[in-house]
């Protein structure tokens, strides 16, 4: 069984000339859910092995606030193939360069990230900015994930700050 943790980048800032979309940056709120998420999966022993993350800059910033709460450092893949990818092209890029790893994390955007956690739940997902699912899939290694690979959704996490009122 392979554990993929599907994370959708946290809370940013607007885009504002002359920004891109792609140079957009977390909002200091977006930081510290980062890191909730981080510190949580650390303590529930859900560390990556590897993380494949979109090149924008607020997903590379969202996996840079939670590697730095983890116990362990682990391998990490800027993709710029994450930033426009498809919710069906999650599995080729996870089969592509998933490897070996067990646990492996994806960092991206909506709604590519909505659809593919929708998917492996088989109901609709809503994924709020910071939230990472919990994906279990039939595989005994990332490398072995297909399109036609089973998955299950086992729990998504959201920050607590999306709960204040």
């Amino acid at each position: 069984m392979v554990e993929l943790l599907i994370w959708r980048h946290a809370k940013t800032e607007r885009g504002h000339p002359p920004l891109t979309d792609r140079q957009r940056r977390l909002l200091p709120n977006g930081r510290k859910d980062a890191q909730e998420i981080g510190r949580t999966l650390a303590s529930r022993g859900l560390t990556p092995e590897m993380i494949l993350c979109s090149d924008a800059v607020r997903a590379r910033e969202t996996a840079d606030e939670a590697v730095g709460v983890f116990p362990t450092t682990p391998a990490r893949f800027d993709l710029p193939e994450l930033y426009n990818a498809g919710a069906g092209d999650y599995l080729r890029i996870i089969g592509t360069y998933g490897g070996s790893a067990r646990r492996l994390m994806i960092v991206g955007h909506n709604p590519e990230i909505e659809s593919f956690v929708s998917r492996a739940a088989a109901t609709e997902v809503d994924m709020k900015a910071g939230s990472l699912a919990v994906v279990e899939a039939e595989a005994d290694h990332a490398g072995e994930i297909r399109n036609s690979t089973a998955m299950e959704l086992r729990t998504v996490l959201v920050p607590s700050r999306l709960h204040s009122p």
